[in-house]
């Protein structure tokens, strides 16, 4: 049942995670809308368009990445029984895959790859260590 229920854990934790991250990019979308015209087919017009955001659609998109991460991980921590980091690491590991084949789909400047790249597992970290602070007993 404790296998069941960690797999359970990592599994919301990634769609919570996930749903984060989409939420973001909808409202970078909300802001900064494709343009109609847009070939989505067209690599070097997609790469064109997305130089050309303004960093706040970047902005509104990392903070889906954090929150998602954040909030996967302690989601994870939260179903799994707050035991072990391993249920929020996986979350984290898994959002940042995924966000690295997003960023080799769809390029964008080099300095939120990084940056969206780095902070899924320090962030899922948190998360767990959250609801640990929370469960341990008061000195």
């Amino acid at each position: 049942m404790d296998l069941l229920r960690r797999i359970i854990a990592i599994a919301l934790g990634i769609a919570v995670g996930l749903g984060f991250v989409m939420v973001g990019d909808y409202l970078s979308t909300l802001v900064h809308p494709w343009p109609k015209d847009l070939d989505y087919h067209n690599r070097e017009v997609i790469i064109s368009y997305m130089n050309n955001l303004p960093v706040t659609a970047f902005l509104a998109m990392l903070a889906g990445y954090a929150a998602g991460a954040f909030l996967g991980g302690l989601v994870a921590t939260l179903v799994s029984g707050r035991g072990p980091s391993r249920p929020a690491m996986i979350v984290g590991i898994v959002l940042t895959v995924g966000n690295i084949f997003n960023q080799m789909q769809i390029p964008h400047p080099i300095w939120f790859a990084v940056v969206s790249v780095l902070i899924s597992i320090p962030l899922a970290w948190s998360g767990w260590r959250v609801i640990r602070r929370e469960a341990a007993p008061a000195a």
